[in-house]
């Protein structure tokens, strides 16, 4: 995976494809939206499928039970589009600046818990800190 990935210069990393095809899930099947992430995490990151590629994302989608025909139509749907471009505007409004990022709400105040990884340890610590304050 990696040689194939880094070993030439042809390689676009390109985040949208799989972006419109999480949107098109969170439409299509909400409850299995999360499921959905995962897979295509797993997919991208463990198994070597390119973001941008179509088929795999909507193999993905009918393994956990999506129709690929209903699939297919909302990854080509300019409404899918517009909310999946929605939704990064939220994220930037909201302060996002990449992923993951953890935000807590309490009452009417955001915190940032962290940006990019951090360990569950990390996570605790900061959160115990702002519900202290």
């Amino acid at each position: 995976y990696l040689d194939e990935l880094f070993g030439e210069a042809r390689t676009i990393q390109d985040s949208e494809p799989a972006c419109i095809a999480q949107t098109a899930m969170s439409i299509l099947h909400p409850e299995r939206a999360l499921a959905f992430a995962k897979a295509v995490q797993q997919a991208i990151y463990v198994d070597g499928i390119a973001p941008t590629d179509r088929a795999a994302l909507s193999a993905i989608a009918v393994n956990l039970g999506a129709d690929k025909s209903a699939f297919d139509q909302l990854m080509a749907n300019d409404d899918t589009y517009q909310r999946m471009i929605n939704h990064f505007n939220q994220s930037e409004g909201m302060g996002v600046t990449g992923f993951p990022t953890l935000f807590l709400e309490i009452e009417d105040q955001r915190y940032v818990v962290c940006r990019g990884y951090a360990s569950y340890e990390d996570i605790s610590t900061r959160i115990a800190q702002i519900i202290t304050k």
